[in-house]
């Protein structure tokens, strides 16, 4: 399985220098909540747009801890906008792989007892959900979104609000 995702990966990452001439290209930062630690995210993310249709967008997030949990998620996701009338605004599914790292905190209820001990989980998921943005200006966009993660035993809804520049 971590084989066939990470060849995955490597296929999507090779397809962007083959249309780096044409295509929007977007970056920002986005903020929002994570179901799986109930916890705030932020991270950056990078939008590249292959055609009218497809677009990759890779990202990086981090959810804070609570509970004695918090996590690092990089994204490939793939967005397929389509325009809802000439408003500027699109709506897209988002289809794409994941792969986080969860930090587990192990405190001792010993007050003697001062260690604190980590452990950390690396996993691979999937993603699926849908997005909805709007152009504010030629060079600027916010965007809702939702997705739902599949991550063994991490399983998590994130929902997030995002402004970017486009250039």
């Amino acid at each position: 399985m971590k084989r066939t995702v990470l060849t995955f990966i490597i296929i999507l990452c090779s397809l962007i220098p083959l249309s780096a001439q044409r295509g929007e290209k977007s970056a920002g930062i986005r903020a929002g909540y994570n179901s799986c630690t109930e916890s705030a995210v932020a991270g950056i993310y990078f939008q590249y747009r292959f055609s009218e249709h497809i677009r990759i967008a890779p990202d990086i997030d981090y959810m804070f801890k609570r509970n004695n949990v918090d996590a690092f998620a990089f994204d490939c996701n793939m967005h397929f906008p389509f325009a809802l009338g000439t408003s500027g605004i699109n709506l897209y599914p988002i289809g794409g792989i994941s792969y986080s790292c969860w930090n587990i905190r192990h405190i001792s209820p010993d007050l003697n007892n001062t260690d604190d001990v980590t452990t950390r989980s690396n996993k691979f998921g999937l993603n699926a959900g849908g997005g909805l943005e709007w152009y504010a200006t030629p060079t600027l966009k916010v965007s809702a979104e939702g997705k739902y993660s599949w991550i063994d035993d991490f399983d998590s809804g994130v929902f997030s609000l995002s402004i970017g520049y486009i250039f």
